[in-house]
């Protein structure tokens, strides 16, 4: 592949050729992929590279927008995995779970649109599945009042927890106690 051809690749940003060969340029120091939607250097400023290390050893660093030092980069992915692990961990406690949110650096919305991209579901659907497994749970494996388990697994209202527990299961949170506790006995 000529120079010709590769400049062609960064002026068109192609991912194509990403991981064939990184470009860098001399004023600013940094190297980038081919696909990196940073602004097209000046021709005379870009040096070509078969490697990131090549790069590396030749003085440059790499770019923090395309990471061309990472074999695979999908920030919005890493960002969806993110809010996920937040949502396992903090469904319990929604003040927690917001407060955790504002914090991301991104807005609530921009993260409800990443996880329903990667996990292709809403994040309030993917809490309310949580929130009913843990429920379901509490309510085979403990004698608790069924009130305390809908506040324990992160519903803030009594009413709205029999209602989503109906729609989803079929039945009321009491029956589903009475038949797992039944056929755990036959």
């Amino acid at each position: 592949m000529t120079d010709d051809e590769k400049w062609i690749a960064v002026q068109s940003n192609d991912s194509n050729y990403d991981r064939r060969f990184y470009y860098a340029v001399k004023t600013t120091g940094i190297f980038c992929r081919p696909s990196c939607s940073s602004r097209v250097p000046n021709r005379d400023n870009t040096l070509f590279f078969s490697t990131p290390e090549e790069a590396i050893d030749a003085g440059f660093r790499p770019c923090k927008r395309c990471r061309p030092d990472l074999v695979s980069y999908e920030p919005a992915a890493q960002e969806a995995q993110r809010v996920k692990k937040l949502l396992d961990t903090f469904y319990r406690d929604p003040d927690e779970l917001t407060q955790k949110f504002s914090t991301s650096g991104l807005s609530e919305h921009r993260l409800c649109e990443l996880f329903k991209e990667q996990y292709h579901m809403t994040v309030s659907a993917y809490l309310q599945n949580r929130r009913l497994d843990a429920a379901k749970t509490a309510l085979t494996d403990s004698d608790a009042p069924i009130i305390e388990i809908a506040w324990d697994t992160g519903f803030t209202s009594l009413s709205t927890f029999y209602r989503i527990f109906k729609r989803t299961t079929g039945t009321t949170p009491n029956r589903f106690r009475k038949d797992k506790g039944d056929k755990t006995y036959e």
